[in-house]
Protein backbone atom coordinates (compact mmCIF):
# COMPACT_ATOMS: atom_id res chain seq x y z
CA UNK A 1 0.00 0.00 0.00
CA UNK A 2 1.16 3.12 -1.12
CA UNK A 3 -0.21 7.04 -1.45
CA UNK A 4 -0.36 8.59 -5.37
CA UNK A 5 -0.04 11.74 -6.81
CA UNK A 6 -1.45 11.69 -9.73
CA UNK A 7 -0.61 14.05 -12.35
CA UNK A 8 -0.11 15.11 -16.25
CA UNK A 9 2.30 17.49 -16.33
CA UNK A 10 3.55 17.97 -12.74
CA UNK A 11 3.67 21.71 -11.10
CA UNK A 12 6.11 21.81 -9.00
CA UNK A 13 3.90 23.26 -5.93
CA UNK A 14 1.23 20.33 -6.30
CA UNK A 15 3.81 17.65 -6.07
CA UNK A 16 5.21 20.43 -2.98
CA UNK A 17 1.75 19.19 -1.31
CA UNK A 18 2.38 15.42 -2.31
CA UNK A 19 5.24 14.97 -1.02
CA UNK A 20 4.10 15.60 2.61
CA UNK A 21 2.63 12.01 1.94
CA UNK A 22 5.71 10.61 0.07
CA UNK A 23 3.30 10.41 -2.32
CA UNK A 24 4.38 7.66 -5.90
CA UNK A 25 3.93 9.32 -9.01
CA UNK A 26 1.45 8.50 -10.98
CA UNK A 27 1.66 10.01 -14.42
CA UNK A 28 -1.34 10.86 -16.74
CA UNK A 29 -0.82 11.02 -20.45
CA UNK A 30 -3.80 10.97 -22.40
CA UNK A 31 -3.29 9.47 -26.17
CA UNK A 32 -5.58 7.55 -28.98
CA UNK A 33 -9.12 7.47 -27.68
CA UNK A 34 -8.24 8.88 -24.44
CA UNK A 35 -8.37 12.41 -26.57
CA UNK A 36 -11.92 11.86 -27.11
CA UNK A 37 -14.22 14.64 -25.33
CA UNK A 38 -16.30 13.41 -22.55
CA UNK A 39 -16.21 9.90 -23.54
CA UNK A 40 -12.37 9.48 -23.97
CA UNK A 41 -11.92 11.47 -20.61
CA UNK A 42 -14.42 8.52 -18.97
CA UNK A 43 -12.26 6.14 -20.52
CA UNK A 44 -8.53 7.67 -19.30
CA UNK A 45 -10.05 7.72 -16.14
CA UNK A 46 -11.16 4.18 -16.02
CA UNK A 47 -7.53 3.48 -17.36
CA UNK A 48 -5.79 5.05 -14.24
CA UNK A 49 -8.55 3.67 -11.98
CA UNK A 50 -7.34 0.27 -12.68
CA UNK A 51 -3.77 1.08 -12.00
CA UNK A 52 -4.90 2.41 -8.50
CA UNK A 53 -5.94 -0.70 -7.66
CA UNK A 54 -2.80 -2.56 -8.20
CA UNK A 55 -1.46 0.11 -5.89
CA UNK A 56 -4.07 0.32 -3.30
CA UNK A 57 -2.88 3.80 -2.06
CA UNK A 58 -4.96 5.02 1.32
CA UNK A 59 -4.37 8.44 0.19
CA UNK A 60 -4.69 10.22 -3.40
CA UNK A 61 -3.47 13.52 -4.27
CA UNK A 62 -4.55 14.66 -8.07
CA UNK A 63 -3.85 17.92 -9.52
CA UNK A 64 -6.26 17.79 -12.46
CA UNK A 65 -9.94 17.67 -12.38
CA UNK A 66 -10.68 16.73 -15.86
CA UNK A 67 -9.40 12.79 -15.33
CA UNK A 68 -7.35 12.76 -12.60
CA UNK A 69 -9.60 13.30 -9.84
CA UNK A 70 -12.65 11.83 -11.55
CA UNK A 71 -10.36 8.63 -11.63
CA UNK A 72 -9.57 9.04 -7.56
CA UNK A 73 -13.61 9.33 -7.38
CA UNK A 74 -14.21 6.44 -9.26
CA UNK A 75 -11.38 4.45 -6.76
CA UNK A 76 -12.67 5.79 -3.63
CA UNK A 77 -16.79 4.97 -4.54
CA UNK A 78 -15.03 1.39 -4.44
CA UNK A 79 -12.48 1.82 -1.33
CA UNK A 80 -14.27 4.93 0.70
CA UNK A 81 -11.50 4.45 3.31
CA UNK A 82 -9.48 6.13 1.40
CA UNK A 83 -8.65 10.02 1.58
CA UNK A 84 -8.88 11.83 -1.83
CA UNK A 85 -7.50 15.10 -2.06
CA UNK A 86 -7.43 17.19 -5.24
CA UNK A 87 -6.16 20.63 -6.25
CA UNK A 88 -7.90 21.89 -8.50
CA UNK A 89 -6.03 24.45 -10.63
CA UNK A 90 -7.60 23.69 -14.03
CA UNK A 91 -9.66 25.29 -16.31
CA UNK A 92 -12.59 22.64 -15.92
CA UNK A 93 -14.22 24.69 -13.37
CA UNK A 94 -14.12 27.61 -14.94
CA UNK A 95 -15.81 26.19 -17.89
CA UNK A 96 -18.77 24.46 -15.87
CA UNK A 97 -21.87 26.49 -17.19
CA UNK A 98 -21.30 26.23 -20.79
CA UNK A 99 -20.03 22.68 -20.49
CA UNK A 100 -21.78 20.00 -22.30
CA UNK A 101 -24.53 18.18 -19.69
CA UNK A 102 -22.07 14.66 -19.64
CA UNK A 103 -18.98 16.54 -19.27
CA UNK A 104 -20.64 19.00 -16.38
CA UNK A 105 -21.88 15.62 -14.95
CA UNK A 106 -18.50 13.79 -15.01
CA UNK A 107 -17.12 16.86 -13.32
CA UNK A 108 -19.67 17.38 -10.70
CA UNK A 109 -19.08 13.26 -9.83
CA UNK A 110 -15.19 13.96 -9.40
CA UNK A 111 -15.55 16.92 -7.08
CA UNK A 112 -17.99 15.27 -5.32
CA UNK A 113 -15.92 12.12 -4.18
CA UNK A 114 -12.75 13.78 -3.18
CA UNK A 115 -12.46 14.44 0.86
CA UNK A 116 -10.78 17.81 0.14
CA UNK A 117 -10.89 20.43 -2.87
CA UNK A 118 -7.77 22.38 -2.57
CA UNK A 119 -7.43 26.26 -4.75
CA UNK A 120 -4.14 28.59 -5.00
CA UNK A 121 -6.73 31.27 -4.89
CA UNK A 122 -9.82 33.12 -3.88
CA UNK A 123 -10.59 33.47 -7.33
CA UNK A 124 -10.77 29.43 -7.65
CA UNK A 125 -12.84 29.10 -4.69
CA UNK A 126 -15.55 31.57 -5.83
CA UNK A 127 -15.63 30.03 -9.38
CA UNK A 128 -16.35 26.19 -7.06
CA UNK A 129 -19.97 25.46 -7.19
CA UNK A 130 -21.93 25.91 -3.97
CA UNK A 131 -22.19 22.18 -3.26
CA UNK A 132 -18.48 21.99 -2.81
CA UNK A 133 -17.55 25.05 -1.04
CA UNK A 134 -17.63 23.69 2.41
CA UNK A 135 -14.21 21.48 1.15
CA UNK A 136 -12.41 23.69 -0.39
CA UNK A 137 -9.46 25.59 0.42
CA UNK A 138 -6.91 27.62 -0.34
CA UNK A 139 -3.10 27.55 0.02
CA UNK A 140 -0.81 29.87 -1.66
CA UNK A 141 1.84 27.86 -4.00
CA UNK A 142 5.12 29.12 -3.25
CA UNK A 143 8.06 30.97 -5.26
CA UNK A 144 10.94 28.54 -5.61
CA UNK A 145 14.04 29.97 -5.07
CA UNK A 146 12.31 33.10 -3.50
CA UNK A 147 15.59 34.65 -2.42
CA UNK A 148 17.27 35.19 -5.60
CA UNK A 149 13.55 36.83 -7.07
CA UNK A 150 14.04 38.90 -3.80
CA UNK A 151 17.64 39.40 -4.73
CA UNK A 152 16.83 41.35 -8.10
CA UNK A 153 15.44 44.85 -8.61
CA UNK A 154 13.34 46.43 -11.45
CA UNK A 155 14.16 49.71 -12.46
CA UNK A 156 11.65 52.60 -13.13
CA UNK A 157 11.13 52.50 -17.02
CA UNK A 158 8.15 51.68 -19.59
CA UNK A 159 8.80 48.40 -20.68
CA UNK A 160 6.29 45.42 -19.89
CA UNK A 161 6.53 41.84 -19.66
CA UNK A 162 4.44 38.82 -20.16
CA UNK A 163 5.52 34.92 -18.63
CA UNK A 164 3.13 32.17 -19.33
CA UNK A 165 0.93 30.57 -21.49
CA UNK A 166 0.17 31.87 -24.72
CA UNK A 167 -3.80 31.39 -25.03
CA UNK A 168 -7.32 32.52 -24.16
CA UNK A 169 -7.42 31.94 -20.53
CA UNK A 170 -4.11 34.11 -19.99
CA UNK A 171 -5.67 36.87 -22.49
CA UNK A 172 -3.12 37.49 -24.82
CA UNK A 173 -4.93 38.34 -27.54
CA UNK A 174 -6.08 41.25 -25.07
CA UNK A 175 -2.50 41.54 -24.11
CA UNK A 176 -1.71 42.05 -28.00
CA UNK A 177 -4.68 44.27 -28.44
CA UNK A 178 -3.92 46.56 -25.90
CA UNK A 179 -0.42 47.48 -27.11
CA UNK A 180 -1.53 47.57 -30.72
CA UNK A 181 -4.07 50.29 -29.92
CA UNK A 182 -1.19 51.99 -27.47
CA UNK A 183 1.81 51.17 -29.65
CA UNK A 184 2.17 55.24 -30.68
CA UNK A 185 1.49 57.36 -28.10
CA UNK A 186 3.51 54.32 -25.18
CA UNK A 187 6.07 55.89 -27.27
CA UNK A 188 9.56 53.52 -26.61
CA UNK A 189 7.81 51.15 -25.02
CA UNK A 190 8.27 47.87 -25.62
CA UNK A 191 6.15 44.53 -24.56
CA UNK A 192 8.70 41.30 -23.56
CA UNK A 193 6.47 37.62 -23.90
CA UNK A 194 7.82 34.39 -23.26
CA UNK A 195 6.16 31.31 -23.31
CA UNK A 196 4.14 28.69 -25.71
CA UNK A 197 0.36 28.58 -27.16
CA UNK A 198 -1.50 28.69 -29.45
CA UNK A 199 -1.08 32.34 -30.23
CA UNK A 200 3.22 32.65 -30.51
CA UNK A 201 2.81 33.53 -34.14
CA UNK A 202 1.45 36.40 -32.63
CA UNK A 203 4.12 38.18 -30.81
CA UNK A 204 6.57 36.35 -32.69
CA UNK A 205 5.72 38.98 -36.10
CA UNK A 206 8.76 40.62 -36.94
CA UNK A 207 6.81 44.05 -38.21
CA UNK A 208 5.59 44.80 -34.23
CA UNK A 209 9.14 46.85 -33.37
CA UNK A 210 7.60 47.30 -29.84
CA UNK A 211 7.03 43.43 -28.64
CA UNK A 212 10.13 41.11 -28.04
CA UNK A 213 9.24 37.11 -28.32
CA UNK A 214 11.60 35.60 -26.22
CA UNK A 215 10.13 31.90 -27.00
CA UNK A 216 9.62 29.40 -23.70
CA UNK A 217 11.28 29.51 -20.66
CA UNK A 218 11.23 27.75 -17.19
CA UNK A 219 12.98 30.27 -15.77
CA UNK A 220 11.85 33.93 -14.98
CA UNK A 221 14.70 35.94 -13.12
CA UNK A 222 14.96 37.81 -16.12
CA UNK A 223 11.87 40.15 -15.68
CA UNK A 224 13.53 42.62 -13.36
CA UNK A 225 16.55 43.10 -16.25
CA UNK A 226 13.98 43.95 -19.33
CA UNK A 227 10.87 45.63 -17.85
CA UNK A 228 9.06 47.59 -14.81
CA UNK A 229 5.97 46.37 -15.33
CA UNK A 230 3.73 42.46 -15.12
CA UNK A 231 0.93 43.14 -17.39
CA UNK A 232 -1.91 40.05 -17.15
CA UNK A 233 -5.10 40.58 -18.64
CA UNK A 234 -6.33 36.87 -17.95
CA UNK A 235 -9.68 35.71 -18.16
CA UNK A 236 -8.69 32.36 -16.17
CA UNK A 237 -5.84 32.29 -14.18
CA UNK A 238 -6.01 29.72 -11.11
CA UNK A 239 -3.14 31.13 -9.36
CA UNK A 240 -0.36 32.76 -11.99
CA UNK A 241 2.95 32.36 -9.86
CA UNK A 242 4.57 34.57 -12.76
CA UNK A 243 2.85 37.28 -11.58
CA UNK A 244 4.08 37.03 -7.28
CA UNK A 245 7.52 36.20 -8.95
CA UNK A 246 7.61 39.77 -10.88
CA UNK A 247 6.62 41.15 -7.68
CA UNK A 248 9.20 39.85 -6.06
CA UNK A 249 11.66 41.21 -8.41
CA UNK A 250 10.18 44.83 -8.03
CA UNK A 251 7.96 44.67 -10.89
CA UNK A 252 4.56 46.48 -10.50
CA UNK A 253 1.74 44.45 -11.51
CA UNK A 254 -1.38 45.52 -13.68
CA UNK A 255 -3.64 42.72 -13.58
CA UNK A 256 -7.51 41.35 -14.56
CA UNK A 257 -10.33 40.44 -12.30
CA UNK A 258 -9.36 36.99 -13.59
CA UNK A 259 -6.06 36.54 -12.23
CA UNK A 260 -5.98 34.46 -9.02
CA UNK A 261 -3.05 36.08 -7.29
CA UNK A 262 -5.54 39.25 -7.63
CA UNK A 263 -6.12 39.57 -4.12
CA UNK A 264 -2.37 40.04 -3.38
CA UNK A 265 -1.80 42.44 -5.73
CA UNK A 266 -5.06 44.42 -4.10
CA UNK A 267 -2.30 44.27 -1.15
CA UNK A 268 0.07 46.17 -3.00
CA UNK A 269 -2.71 48.76 -4.32
CA UNK A 270 -6.42 48.19 -5.28
CA UNK A 271 -6.19 50.23 -8.87
CA UNK A 272 -3.60 48.11 -10.02
CA UNK A 273 -6.41 45.00 -10.28
CA UNK A 274 -8.53 46.46 -13.60
CA UNK A 275 -11.81 45.33 -15.01
CA UNK A 276 -11.13 46.29 -18.75
CA UNK A 277 -8.28 47.74 -21.34
CA UNK A 278 -9.45 51.41 -20.93
CA UNK A 279 -9.35 51.36 -16.82
CA UNK A 280 -5.31 49.02 -17.18
CA UNK A 281 -4.67 52.12 -20.22
CA UNK A 282 -5.27 54.88 -17.37
CA UNK A 283 -3.08 53.27 -14.94
CA UNK A 284 -0.44 52.45 -16.69
CA UNK A 285 -0.40 56.39 -18.11
CA UNK A 286 -0.21 57.80 -14.76
CA UNK A 287 2.07 55.45 -13.79
CA UNK A 288 4.47 56.02 -16.52
CA UNK A 289 4.94 60.21 -15.73
CA UNK A 290 4.88 59.43 -11.57
CA UNK A 291 8.25 57.53 -10.93
CA UNK A 292 7.60 58.50 -6.90
CA UNK A 293 4.53 56.49 -6.92
CA UNK A 294 6.07 53.75 -8.79
CA UNK A 295 8.96 52.84 -6.61
CA UNK A 296 6.33 53.00 -3.65
CA UNK A 297 4.52 50.02 -5.16
CA UNK A 298 7.46 48.12 -6.47
CA UNK A 299 8.71 47.96 -2.78
CA UNK A 300 5.29 47.41 -1.49
CA UNK A 301 5.41 44.43 -4.07
CA UNK A 302 8.49 42.73 -2.72
CA UNK A 303 7.24 42.94 0.59
CA UNK A 304 3.66 41.47 -0.10
CA UNK A 305 5.85 38.52 -2.14
CA UNK A 306 8.34 37.54 1.11
CA UNK A 307 4.58 35.29 2.66
CA UNK A 308 5.21 33.19 -0.66
CA UNK A 309 7.18 30.20 0.93
CA UNK A 310 7.22 27.03 0.72
CA UNK A 311 6.55 26.42 4.58
CA UNK A 312 3.61 29.12 4.19
CA UNK A 313 1.87 27.15 1.41
CA UNK A 314 2.38 23.72 3.61
CA UNK A 315 1.01 24.90 6.46
CA UNK A 316 -2.02 26.30 4.91
CA UNK A 317 -2.47 22.96 3.31
CA UNK A 318 -2.00 20.86 7.17
CA UNK A 319 -4.38 23.32 7.94
CA UNK A 320 -6.81 22.42 5.18
CA UNK A 321 -5.72 18.70 6.50
CA UNK A 322 -7.19 18.81 9.81
CA UNK A 323 -10.83 19.19 8.50
CA UNK A 324 -10.51 15.66 7.07
CA UNK A 325 -8.77 14.35 10.17
CA UNK A 326 -5.71 14.39 8.80
CA UNK A 327 -3.62 15.94 11.83
CA UNK A 328 -0.50 13.60 12.22
CA UNK A 329 1.65 12.51 9.02
CA UNK A 330 3.85 9.74 9.15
Amino acid sequence: MTNVFIYQDPHPAHKLLADVFKCEGLQNTRTGLATIPSVGRLLQARSIQSKLEKLKPKIIVTENVSTDLLAGAMYKQKHPEVKLIGIVADPKIYELRGAPLFDKALTYRALDGADLLMVGSDFMRNLMPHMFKHKTHKFYPPIFELKKHLAKQAAFGKNFVFVGRLDDYKGVDILYNTFLRQKDSWNQTTLYVAGDGKYKSMFQNKYLSHVRYLGKTNNSLFMSEVASFYLAPARCEPSGVAVVEAMAQGLVPIVSEGVGYKELVEQVDPRLVVEDIDEAIDIIDKLFVNKKEWLRLSAKCKEVATQLTKENSIRMFKEALKTIAISKLD
